[in-house]
């Protein structure tokens, strides 16, 4: 790939394509996006200053937010708006702060962003895994 604009062209590098890329959009580099079913924002008290954040309580719901967890099924086609949440083709599991989280719902709500309804087991979520 080569990437051009009015400064100039960069040198040829490879690109590599792979099935799945997961990641969370995040608050801070240690904090994935969450809201509460209510909607407030996931963090501890204090994480962005002028936030208003609270930690997730054991079993409660939470959204997470992220990109790159793959095709949807029924398929989502590229360059169309998605009209209704389209649920992921392949299984995600998620750990929040370590133990495995049960995974309510994930799938394509909006274009380019996939939501992860998921009961918290702690307020911090640390890794998601796409099957395939």
């Amino acid at each position: 790939m080569q990437v051009s604009n009015s400064l100039g062209t960069t040198a040829a590098f490879p690109v590599v394509k792979g099935a799945f890329a997961p990641a969370f959009f995040s608050f801070t580099s240690m904090y994935a996006a969450g809201v509460h079913i209510s909607g407030g924002d996931v963090g501890p008290a204090g994480l962005i200053t002028g936030g208003n954040f609270s930690p997730a309580k054991t079993g409660e719901t939470i959204e997470l937010f992220g990109t790159g967890f793959g095709p949807t099924d029924p398929q989502s086609l590229a360059g169309t708006i998605l009209a209704a949440p389209a649920p992921l083709a392949n299984a995600v599991t998620v750990t929040v702060g370590g133990l495995p989280a049960q995974v309510l719902f994930a799938g394509l709500t909006s274009n380019g962003l996939v939501q992860l309804n998921v009961a918290s087991t702690a307020s911090r979520a640390r890794v998601a895994r796409c099957n395939g």
